[in-house]
């Protein structure tokens, strides 16, 4: 079965305090009857949250007062009541998506509202008024638009006898060109309907509408004051979803509004849409923490644990493997603490993969269940549950990660080679005009001829081929594309990129350069210094010793893009650098192209200016030649390499160890209670 990519991750950052004090920042394990999991704290990049649910939603406050609530498959979107920018207000629905659609395309968060006839489309809220600004400016000067700053100030018309009576009362004034909106307020435990006028931010163009009231509804005027923010609220408006209007709640900073299923009871769970649509079981809990927009799902335990195991691990692995990860998976949670302030943990590697229900399985549920309440402790405290995609081979120890060493992880040899065994070959190949680079092995037909250097030769079977920098899609760039029949030469085959093998690069001088913010381009880069399994320690560039924080730390200094390192278990081949070794047997190295040819010994050598050149080394290894200095990082794992190897893991369960005899491997003197 193929891995899937959010199984390739690190986790660490629970791990520092230990790492590099000594001191375990855990208490003892405790008894944790629900887990609070962050999914958007103090990120500014989902303004708004929008809920699918297949039951129906109920809306209460953090009392369990039901406040709102909306019948089955049915589409609401939440978000904190604060400053937004009003782009544009069109009677046009098409002519308002094409500006929320030019929007979007400059990466500015937006939606549309709907006003009586009239569709604004609006960018934010924002938590922060240095983003607010700097949109607005963006708007202003990039697409051309002048927005307007909306704000909370707001008139109330005072309570009504319910929630339809608020709303046809804002509908009527709506319909007269007053924004107006239902509202319902949480007052000593009770629930109050009013409606709300205007959404500015300065008492002037508060003071316009109330006087357009006076004229167009004098019968209201008398009940006009000043809205009061500093209260729990809810304040509702129509958002365009798709053909569909929905309810958009607007939120304020006293409330804690806190979504659930209808019927809870099918486990179907709440779909947030700006989640990547991952249904989650439990609560979804809406608030302001530090003045951030801030979505908590709280559910039982066990209930969590489902997801974890089949978000970090897959469905369909063998069950021991499950049990194992339920169990360190498990400690982990119970021994965060509310370390977020307003949650235990987020649903990031950072902490632990948790996708929601879709990645649950009987048989990651039944992991759970079987592995109910144990967790790994040492000397009493539970330990670090350090686990990571692929070992590479061999596990590290805590000086080549993190700096420090922890008593219960060492070193140990890890079967992981399984992910390489099924990885599809590509050829690493050169073209006619002397182009060097990878291909998928199926889009290439071998033939029965070979070059001068034994070489074969083989032909392109399909049109357009994707000529890539290295063996994969995922990031390793197209450099051209070959033709149909074109004919090249196969000077390798090798596994494309998966958790056990990987290439990186080839990166310049240049390059590196950048990366690592050095004083001239990089014209050697070597491998000065292993750890007891291998990975690296110590690099130097130009002579020079990187300087690095931790060693783990290399995996994010060589990276390009989004693409960093895989693990630190990796070797570097310069390839701009060869050795060339002479009739007297003496040795002479350079750094590049071009190399000299000379014909008769009375004429004069003249360069080979070709810019790949290839060369065959000690042991038949290729190595390719060019004009100037670049770096070729061929690796092995995925991860820091601490702990549990998840790939070695399976091996063990498919080998037939137990989840004990698993976590007992990868975590020295344990126990697991």
């Amino acid at each position: 079965m193929k891995r899937k990519p959010l199984l390739f991750f690190v986790l660490f950052t629970t791990c520092m305090a230990l790492l590099f004090t000594g001191e375990s920042p855990f208490a003892s394990a405790a008894n944790l009857d629900n887990v609070r999991v962050a999914l958007l704290i103090d990120n500014a990049a989902i303004p708004a949250v929008t809920v699918d649910s297949k039951t129906g939603i109920v809306v209460n406050d953090s009392s369990g007062l039901k406040l709102f609530e909306e019948s089955a498959n049915t589409t609401m979107r939440v978000s904190p009541d604060q400053s937004y920018l009003m782009v544009k207000t069109s009677d046009d629905l098409m002519d308002a998506q094409q500006v929320s659609q030019h929007l979007s395309q400059n990466q500015i968060k937006n939606e549309i509202l709907k006003a009586g006839r009239s569709f604004q489309v609006i960018a934010g809220p924002y938590s922060n008024e240095v983003k607010l600004a700097a949109d607005k400016n963006k708007i202003v000067q990039q697409m051309g638009y002048t927005p307007n700053t909306k704000g909370r100030l707001r008139l109330d018309l005072g309570a009504v006898g319910s929630l339809q009576s608020a709303l046809d009362l804002a509908g009527q004034l709506t319909k007269g060109g007053i924004d107006a909106y239902p509202v319902i307020l949480t007052v000593e435990g009770k629930i109050q309907h009013r409606v709300w006028v205007g959404n500015e931010t300065s008492k002037d163009t508060l003071q316009d509408i109330q006087d357009s009231i006076h004229n167009r509804f004098p019968d209201l005027a008398s009940r006009m004051t000043v809205a009061n923010q500093n209260q729990p609220y809810i304040l509702l408006k129509d958002s365009v979803y798709g053909s569909n209007t929905i309810t958009h709640l607007f939120f304020s900073s006293q409330l804690t509004l806190i979504l659930e299923q209808s019927n809870p009871g099918n486990n179907s769970g709440l779909t947030l849409v700006e989640k990547d649509n991952r249904s989650y079981r439990g609560k979804i809990e809406f608030s302001l923490y530090k003045g951030a927009h801030t979505v908590v799902n709280e559910l039982p335990l066990e209930e969590y644990l489902y997801s974890v195991v089949g978000s970090e691990m897959a469905k369909g692995w063998p069950l021991e493997a499950l049990k194992a990860q339920a169990i360190l998976s498990r400690t982990r949670v119970t021994s965060a603490g509310l370390k977020y302030g307003i949650a235990h943990v987020t649903d990031t590697v950072n902490d632990q993969a948790y996708y929601g229900v879709k990645m649950e399985g009987e048989d990651t549920r039944q992991a759970v269940r079987e592995t109910a309440g144990l967790v790994v402790t040492y000397q009493g405290k539970p330990i670090e549950t350090l686990y990571y995609s692929n070992a590479g081979g061999q596990t590290a120890v805590g000086k080549e990660v993190w700096g420090n060493d922890l008593p219960y992880i060492q070193s140990v040899s890890s079967e992981d080679n399984a992910p390489e065994k099924s990885a599809i070959i590509w050829y690493h190949i050169a073209t006619n005009d002397g182009k060097v680079g990878y291909v998928r092995s199926d889009f290439i037909s071998l033939t029965t001829e070979k070059n001068a250097a034994g070489f074969s030769y083989g032909l392109v079977n399909t049109s357009d081929l994707n000529f890539r920098s290295g063996p994969g899609t995922a990031s390793h760039q197209i450099m051209d594309k070959l033709a149909y029949g074109e004919t090249v030469v196969i000077l390798e085959q090798v596994r494309e990129d998966n958790p056990y093998s990987w290439i990186a690069g080839p990166y310049s001088g240049i390059e590196l350069q950048q990366m690592l913010k050095a004083d001239r381009p990089i014209e050697s880069l070597q491998v000065t210094e292993r750890g007891p399994s291998g990975r690296v320690m110590e690099v130097k560039a130009n002579g020079k010793t990187v300087q690095v924080k931790s060693p783990d730390a290399f995996r994010t200094l060589f990276k390009k893009g989004n693409t960093a390192l895989r693990s630190t278990l990796f070797e570097i081949d310069q390839l701009g650098r060869f050795t060339i070794q002479s009739a007297n047997a003496q040795q002479e190295s350079s750094s590049g192209l071009p190399l000299y040819a000379v014909q008769d010994p009375a004429e004069q050598s003249v360069p080979i200016l070709v810019n790949n050149m290839i060369a065959l080394g000690n042991e038949q290894k290729v190595n390719v030649l060019t004009q100037n200095a670049a770096f070729l990082f061929r690796g092995n794992g995925y991860g820091h390499g601490m702990g549990l190897s998840q790939y070695g893991a399976k091996k063990m369960a498919e080998n037939g160890y137990d989840y004990r005899q698993i976590l007992s491997h990868y975590y020295q003197d344990i126990t697991i209670e």
